[in-house]
């Protein structure tokens, strides 16, 4: 019995340790390139998978050592602290008041079953300036008691505002049998003046002109690619591959496309986590608004298992960012974010060179 006891033992600490490597490796920058589709899939799944089996071992290390059993308890306990720079711990403060010359900015996927008049009375309540929506159609988005506001929904991507704004450009996936867009990019033209942000058209003396273009974004899921590897599917090579390259044309356009403009917001489910490979290569350029200013781990998509944080708003770099929060549960498997930024006068803006593939 003690021999098992011992061969279960040993066998489970192994395979915490052959995890916690795999896991280091893929949190790190220094998967190869072969790899990086993979790495990109593993991000999302629950990071506390990878102490289960000190779950196994410390209750048997009682049987064998007591010393063991205290050395493996204090790994335990140090892994579970660590939790928190795993999940992105943010500790900075956030008072939700918003101040003059100041833009809040909401997105969130309205994927499943969202309640609309939840949504409103929260909008109102946060005095939201702009709100983009990701899975969403007219009936979904919200209609705001207070006049004035301009709406517009092309196929699953809408935006509510309460500043006027013209489209863009409508930014088609890369397999062209999806049936919907990648994106949206939208202009604004604003006054920032002492009254605060007001339309450019604003009879106030003095201020700033400025244009701010605008990126309502959705990117590929991974969710068949993850179903294809726990079915086992003899595909599932070549869909992680497919989904990779989808999700790495679709933010090598729009990232180039915001890079080119001066004051640029980027905001929507990405369905990139912050460490992923394709965030790092083509987003680090840009300011998240949670990570300067969030609070919390910041999970923004909601499985039975686990969060991540797929959803973000970003900006150029010359753009300020106050603070940024994850809203309520409004129905639905996405929580909304929300982010207040403003404009200062602003330098040219010197991006990073991605890394070739």
């Amino acid at each position: 019995m003690m021999r098992f006891v011992r061969s279960l033992l040993f066998i489970s600490i192994a395979g915490y340790i052959l995890i916690l490597l795999l896991m280091s490796l893929m949190m790190s920058g220094d998967v190869p390139s072969q790899l990086a589709s993979v790495q990109s899939l593993l991000l999302y799944l629950p990071y506390w998978l990878m102490y289960l089996p000190l779950l196994v071992a410390v209750p048997l290390s009682i049987w064998v050592s007591k010393p063991l059993s205290l050395l493996l308890a204090l790994v335990a306990i140090l892994n579970a602290l660590q939790i928190f720079d795993l999940y992105a711990w943010n500790a900075s403060a956030e008072d939700k008041t918003k101040l003059p010359g100041q833009l809040r900015v909401l997105t969130f996927n309205q994927g499943g079953t969202p309640k609309s008049d939840l949504l409103r009375q929260y909008a109102e309540k946060m005095q939201v300036d702009v709100m983009l929506f990701q899975e969403s159609h007219r009936r979904k988005v919200p209609k705001m008691s207070e006049a004035g506001w301009q709406r517009s929904c092309q196929l699953r991507l809408c935006v509510v505002s309460r500043y006027p704004f013209r489209i863009e450009e409508r930014i088609k996936r890369p397999r062209k049998n999806s049936g919907d867009y990648a994106g949206i990019s939208y202009k604004f033209k604003l006054r920032i003046d002492s009254q605060g942000v007001q339309p450019k058209d604003s009879q106030e003396e003095g201020g700033k002109d400025i244009v701010l273009n605008l990126y309502n974004v959705h990117f590929d899921t991974p969710r068949k690619a993850l179903e294809s590897v726990i079915e086992l599917n003899e595909q599932t090579g070549v869909m992680i591959e497919e989904n990779f390259g989808d999700r790495r044309r679709e933010s090598k356009q729009i990232s180039e496309l915001a890079k080119a403009q001066r004051y640029s917001l980027i905001a929507g489910d990405f369905n990139l986590v912050t460490n992923d490979p394709l965030y790092s290569k083509y987003w680090r350029g840009f300011k998240n608004t949670y990570s300067e200013a969030g609070v919390g781990f910041g999970s923004t998509k909601y499985t039975r298992w686990h969060g991540v944080r797929i959803d973000h708003i970003l900006t150029s770099p010359n753009i300020t960012v106050h603070q940024a929060w994850v809203g309520p549960d409004l129905g639905g498997d996405h929580r909304p974010v929300i982010a207040d930024i403003a404009f200062p006068l602003a330098f040219p803006i010197a991006f990073p060179t991605p890394r070739d593939d």
